[in-house]
């Protein structure tokens, strides 16, 4: 397909068992009334009905294009082979279990055709948990406060020192993509970030001003396996030491912030292995004592943690839950007075 013919827009699903969560990303998607962007879908092997539902739905919208693995590929080799399957100017990368507006391919387009130069997008999202809500009352907002910027410096300022891991906020020139080698970020979790990264020294980047994407957050979700979130947190701090060092530009202040903005999580994903008493395969887990290494502080708690006792590890997840329910209390009471002193307030004028 010559550039063209080629659609504007991918929007990039990889998948695994995503039914019934990817009926509803796709419904929405093909609501929009364009003919310039694609729907691809890599199945990485379900066993559920995502396969027989974009088949389906493929054989009455030509937008969908879906393509299923011979063998399971994992995360990054199915993302990286979901990509390579697309024909589009830019990919929407997005997960199987988050929604996208279909209003937001019209704000993407109308940016990427009045802003040719721009390289890569970056969105907001509202987040969802599936268990307190589904997230149905949720519409777009549109908005015009863009803004813009080159390098992943200025990316940076303005995001607060915060990476673009979160799948669906990412839309990138396809080009760009297909410059990286993905393969040497397999096994991270987090190859977007990587393929970001290493083209984001003269990035043209636009902060998409709106709100078109709800990320859910399932009540299975790897948020709430200890061992899955784990594997998420140790790949993000593998894939930072692998694209550090292929980027030798970055600079060590690179690794030791972007090191500093996920601590916590390291701390308590290693408190919630010891109190399960779960271990990590051993593959990432060397993986992960390599990364640490590079910081002093990470590689002393990485040591000392692994190394926990379960009581010990219970008892700290009884005061996080402790600390939790005081944090919410004290929100609840500063919501209530506020409400009270706001009523007071009206009523005396």
């Amino acid at each position: 397909m010559s550039d063209s013919t080629s659609p504007l827009i991918s929007v990039c699903i990889p998948t695994y068992n995503g039914h019934p969560y990817i009926e509803t990303l796709i419904t929405e998607l093909l609501r929009s009334s364009r003919s310039d962007f694609e729907i691809v879908v890599s199945d990485d092997c379900s066993t559920d009905e995502t396969w027989d539902f974009v088949v389906r739905v493929s054989q009455t919208d030509q937008r969908l294009r879906c393509f299923r693995n011979e063998s399971n590929l994992g995360m990054d080799r199915n993302f990286a082979a979901c990509v390579a399957r697309a024909r589009g100017r830019f990919v929407w990368l997005t997960g199987q279990d988050d929604r996208l507006f279909h209003e937001g391919l019209d704000a993407i387009a109308a940016m990427i055709l009045a802003r040719p130069e721009l390289d890569f997008l970056h969105l907001n999202y509202t987040r969802v948990e599936e268990a307190k809500s589904d997230g149905a009352s949720i519409r777009p907002v549109a908005g015009d406060q863009h803004q813009f910027g080159v390098g992943i410096d200025s990316f940076l300022a303005r995001t607060g020192g915060w990476l673009p891991t979160f799948l669906p906020l990412f839309v990138m020139k396809r080009a760009l993509w297909e410059g990286v080698d993905i393969s040497h970020y397999f096994g991270t979790y987090f190859c977007q970030v990587g393929a970001f990264v290493e083209s984001s020294r003269a990035i043209r980047w636009c902060h998409l001003d709106g709100n078109y994407v709800v990320g859910l957050t399932p009540v299975n979700g790897w948020q709430f396996k200890p061992l899955s979130y784990a594997r998420i947190v140790f790949g993000n701090y593998i894939m930072l030491d692998r694209v550090e060092r292929r980027c030798d530009w970055l600079g060590p202040a690179f690794i030791r912030t972007q090191y500093r903005k996920i601590y916590d999580q390291l701390v308590y994903v290693l408190i919630m292995l010891s109190a399960c008493r779960l271990r990590v395969d051993d593959p990432l887990l060397e993986g992960m004592k390599q990364a640490a290494s590079r910081v002093p502080y990470v590689s002393l708690t990485l040591r000392l943690m692994l190394h926990m006792p379960a009581p010990l590890g219970k008892l700290a997840v009884l005061l996080i839950k402790a600390r939790r329910v005081l944090r919410r209390f004290r929100s609840g009471m500063q919501s209530r007075l506020s409400t009270r002193s706001a009523a007071q307030g009206a009523g005396s004028s």
